[in-house]
């Protein structure tokens, strides 16, 4: 949800930085002013500065989990922040009172009394418990509430220069307050009164953000303690690797920096002055990288950054540690050139500070809980300061008091200085945050690819019928017309487990899946929740004279059992396919209430998933669930037709059906053949087998003349419509080449990769209109296949591809377990063949037997539900390795079910010698086939993918494709010239299909040739019909030469 605060821009962005930089500064005298002034005023002592820093750093974190805990209780961050500020000013005036107590103590000649040290200690921790209070936990934490998509790179970019800027401020402020005489009480008690200010400023003028409300967990304490509920933080892995990443990079930064201005003063030699002038130039330039930055993190660049910075601040370390010696510096003149080095290599640490500071405070706030956000800064604080800080300094103390650096003070005694080795030992042990970056960058990149997309809507989806939206009758190839369409509003409900709710979540269109626009939830259903739905249907015509009420689903994703009136009238598992119910005995005459609960294991199950995953992105798109195809019922008489087989015979000229009939035995009945709208066949039923002569003069089927002939079949009370074309696929053989052909004659599968998925409707197309739409362009830019790519359709998509005259080759939908990127990636590139048999199961992604028996059920299904789909030509049962077992064992099977069309056994890569293609897919490289030892058609079936971002048309940052182009033009001339590489060129060697990737942008992939709301047309119209008018020549020509 998008924060709105009652504060407008201005007064936002004044008092950001206004509390940022007070905060700052006082820290700023902390962290650094503080330290001199102890070896200035008490003793040269590392230890008391170490104590000083670490019991600061619980102090700090006690504060912010408390004040963080108690401010998420109330709901308010304003008061803490304006009490928190105005203490904390009052006590850094007083710090400097200690400065009395360590004169003394040296007068009595001890080198620093036990006294002196407690009182600097505890006046620290005073400061940095209400410092704490209003920044760490009040400041950040409103900040946070503040933050949404828009304005995190901005906001983690000023959050990351503050300290900067009041680090070079302070530096140079302090410097000049502190003055020749060393006098501290200036210094403390002007940025004293200017941090009461600024606590007094905000209680008038601060308001916390409108989403913030009260979040109590049971007493204080136990919300207190609730947070170091190990098990519960080590669940958020992401949140863990990037705070374990920020610790790693702030343990190494906390032994160096602490004491890089004592470093430059006694082991270099510098004055104070130019020791200022150094740091905070070179600082103040590096805090400028935070601009191009913030627009980086707002691209999701987050991980990245981070990695170039902890490169950066190596090399800015290793530059000190290797070059950087009292000897070759110049101490006298800050800008002479002998400096040169030194000034880029605290640029170069700087800059990496400034970066890791920026990314990992905005990575780290976008993961806390919302409710919690107070007490989260806690979590931040242990990781950036507590721990970094304890760990640092010890390390550095330990460096120091073993190094070589060392003076001897006024009253001769040998006091350590930090040497160069801090540097060293800081860059080495830096190096290590590289690990869990690594595998908190996974989980970023994860978890950014499932964020809800940029919500994209396509006309029809604009123009929606939510009451009953894609109402045509859905099963053309059997139809009747007594029907009920029950799409439209019903109630739904997630739910953890598989209880009932007790109560609705919502309303939800039906057949949207609940993760699409369309359906007016768009929630992610996860495998461990069941989806719910619910909807009151009116029957107030009963069945009667033995007719049967079915209630029909087209499709619903993946696991689903239905309920009539509280009673269960059966289950389904798979995603893909149609299933009905008798529901006669089941229903009351009036209102009847139909509630079906769904599970869906997307990829980690044994159900067909295609190109779904729970963790999308790249090639892989969001998972969807649930409903998601046309749910209606129909009334039917006792003996009904419930299938139809048809057959086509060209050399016969007749057609065959096949009347799978359900009921007592099959009355007598007729089938009636018409020719737009005129009968010129009829033949009466005695049997399931019936063949029809048709006249002499038929019309055949072509996607140049796509003609369909109706058919009224009657069967007793039953009567039903469909139709079929007349038509063959074939393969016509040479000594030399197979081709294709299409009622006796060779054709060329000219075609597109077709994903089938929507913007707003994602599986499911937002009309029939947009359906047809799609296929009516592919036509006109010169195509004539369309290669369904691992999905099942609505019968109504192969009706219009029937009727528009375009060939379908189609997908069987895949399945199994996680495929290995070696396998289906990487070994196809490099020429590594795999075989697919019993041995190579696991390897496939097909160990459970379970999945197996699962991909041979669903493959029968998809036959049987499309084999009268008089457009589709070709069978696809494996894609590019992608569960692929036993090919040409299963290509057999095909064939034993439908022989009527040609077999591409494994699209792609891992050939078994089988079926009727040698099929390529080819991308990043051109296109040489070789010589097929069987014969078998030369296809290739994947290609191009060519890529043009389409701006106001994309629904995700993260752009996919295989070769990107920024304009129309551009892109159309390399297609244009790819056809002419890889597919004109190989035209000679019998080259009979080809499938460019792909028809329309599917989230990050952006290679279609229309873009993912189907707006706009990236292909030209005219390149595209010269391309196909190219084809066409070439083929006839190398049929010439083939002399068919």
């Amino acid at each position: 949800m998008e924060r709105k605060s009652v504060m407008n821009k201005g007064q936002f962005w004044l008092l950001m930085w206004l509390l940022g930089m007070a905060g700052q500064l006082c820290w700023n005298i902390e962290n650094q002013w503080f330290n001199t002034f102890v070896y200035a005023k008490i003793a040269k002592d590392s230890s008391i500065v170490t104590l000083m820093v670490i019991t600061s750093a619980f102090v700090t974190t006690f504060s912010t989990f408390f004040f963080g805990t108690l401010s998420d209780r109330l709901g308010t961050r304003r008061r803490f922040i304006s009490l928190g500020y105005i203490v904390w000013g009052v006590c850094t005036i007083l710090f400097g009172f200690t400065e009395f107590i360590g004169k003394g103590a040296v007068g009595t000649g001890a080198k620093v009394s036990m006294w002196a040290a407690v009182m600097v200690i505890l006046a620290d921790d005073v400061m940095s418990f209400f410092g704490s209070m209003g920044n760490d936990t009040g400041y950040n934490a409103w900040s946070n509430d503040m933050t949404d998509d828009k304005n995190r790179g901005q906001i983690g970019a000023v959050l990351a220069v503050q300290p900067i800027i009041g680090t070079i401020v302070g530096t140079v402020l302090g410097g000049f307050l502190i003055g020749a005489e060393n006098n501290y009480q200036r210094l403390f008690w002007s940025m004293g009164l200017f941090v009461v200010a600024v606590g007094i400023f905000s209680l008038l003028f601060l308001k916390d953000s409108p989403s913030l409300k009260p979040h109590k967990n049971g007493s204080l304490a136990a919300q207190f303690c609730s947070v170091f509920k190990i098990k519960g933080f080590f669940a958020q892995r992401e949140l863990l690797l990037a705070c374990i990443t920020t610790a790693c990079f702030f343990i190494p930064f906390n032994i160096y920096f602490v004491h890089m201005g004592n470093w430059m003063i006694y082991r270099m030699g510098f004055s104070a002055d130019s020791m200022e002038i150094i740091q905070g130039l070179s600082l103040l330039v590096a805090s400028l990288s935070a601009i191009p930055a913030a627009n980086l993190i707002n691209k999701n660049k987050t991980p990245a950054v981070v990695a170039f910075a902890i490169t950066v601040n190596i090399i800015g370390l290793w530059l000190i540690t290797l070059f950087i010696r009292p000897e070759i510096v110049n101490t006298q003149s800050v800008f002479s050139k002998e400096n040169a080095l030194l000034f880029f290599a605290v640029f170069s640490a700087g800059m990496g500070l400034v970066l890791v500071t920026q990314t990992m405070t905005m990575w780290v706030k976008q993961l806390y809980p919302e409710q919690s956000r107070g007490q989260f800064e806690g979590i931040r604080i242990l990781f950036f300061v507590l721990t970094p800080m304890i760990i640092g300094t010890i390390i550095g103390n330990i460096i120091i008091k073993n190094g070589a650096g060392s003076i001897v003070n006024e009253y001769g005694i040998t006091e350590n200085i930090p040497v160069e080795s801090i540097y060293m030992w800081a860059a080495i042990l830096v190096t290590g945050a590289f690990i869990p970056l690594f595998f908190a960058a996974r989980l970023y990149h994860k978890r950014i690819n499932n964020k809800v997309l940029s919500p994209l809507m396509t006309v029809w989806g604009e123009n929606l019928n939510k009451e009953c939206p894609l109402n045509d009758y859905p099963r053309p190839q059997l139809q009747r017309k007594q029907w009920q369409c029950l799409n439209g509003i019903w109630k739904y409900a997630i739910c953890d487990g598989k209880e009932k709710p007790d109560s609705w979540d919502g309303d939800i269109i039906v057949p949207f899946s609940p993760e699409s626009l369309l359906s007016g939830v768009q929630r992610k259903l996860m495998p461990s929740q069941t989806l719910w739905y619910r909807r009151a249907v009116r029957f107030d015509k009963m069945p009667a004279n033995g007719e049967r009420l079915l209630l029909h689903f087209g499709a619903v994703d993946q696991h689903c059992t239905v309920y009539i009136n509280g009673k269960v009238i059966g289950n389904h598992s798979g995603g893909y396919w149609p299933f009905s119910f008798d529901i006669t005995d089941f229903i009351n005459e009036g209102e009847n209430e139909i509630i079906i609960s769904v599970t869906d294991d997307t990829n980690l199950g044994d159900e067909a998933y295609g190109k779904q995953k729970l963790n999308r992105g790249k090639i892989w798109y969001t998972g969807q669930s649930g409903i998601w195809q046309t749910v209606w019922c129909e009334t039917v008489p006792q003996t009904y037709i419930k299938n139809v087989s048809i057959k086509t015979d060209l050399s016969n000229g007749e057609v065959s059906f096949a009347l799978d009939c359900e009921g007592h035995d099959m009355p007598s009945g007729k089938i009636t053949v018409f020719d737009s709208g005129t009968a010129v066949a009829e033949v009466l039923v005695e049997n399931s087998e019936v063949r029809i002569k048709l006249p002499e003069n038929f019309k055949t089927w072509s996607p140049d003349s796509p003609f369909l002939y109706d058919a009224q079949i009657s069967i007793g009370k039953d009567e039903v419509r469909t139709y079929f074309g007349m038509r063959e696929f074939g393969i016509i053989k040479t000594k030399k080449c197979s081709f294709l052909s299409l009622n006796g004659k060779p054709i060329f599968h000219h075609g597109l990769l077709d994903q089938g998925y929507w913007s707003d409707g994602m599986y499911t197309a937002p009309s029939d209109e947009a359906m047809i739409w799609d296929i009516e362009q592919i036509k006109k830019l010169g195509f004539n296949m369309l290669r369904k790519h691992i999905k099942i359709e609505p019968l109504r998509w192969y009706y219009h591809c029937d009727r528009l005259g375009v060939l379908v080759w189609q997908d069987f939908v895949s399945g199994g377990g996680p495929y290995k990127p070696f396998v289906v990636q990487y070994a196809p590139w490099i020429g590594i063949k795999f075989s697919d048999g019993p041995n190579r199961y696991k390897l496939m992604g097909r160990k459970r037997e379970q999945g197996r028996k699962n991909f041979l059920r669903d493959a029968e299904r998809t036959v049987k539900l499309l084999r009268n789909c008089v457009s589709l030509a070709v069978w696809v049962p494996f894609n590019e390795a992608w569960g692929q077992f036993d090919a040409a064992e299963i290509a057999e099977k095909v064939l034993s079910w439908d022989s009527s069309r040609a077999i591409d056994h494994a699209s792609g890569y891992f050939d078994r010698n089988a079926g009727d293609f040698h099929s390529y897919h080819i991308y990043f490289k051109h296109f040489f086939p070789k010589a097929d030892k069987k014969n078998r058609v030369l296809a290739l079936t994947e290609f191009g993918g060519y890529s043009m971002p389409s701006e106001g048309h994309m629904v995700s940052p993260a752009l996919y494709g295989y070769k990107m182009f920024s304009d129309k033009k551009t892109l159309n001339e390399n297609i244009l010239k790819l056809y002419k590489d890889d597919v004109l060129r190989n035209m000679t060697k019998a080259l009979s299909a080809t499938v460019y990737t792909q028809v329309s942008d599917v989230e990050d992939e952006i290679n279609g040739l229309f873009t993912y709301d189907r707006k706009e047309i990236k292909a030209d119209s005219l390149v595209m019909k010269e391309i196909s008018e190219m084809i066409q020549n070439a083929f006839k020509e190398n049929l010439d030469k083939a002399d068919l």
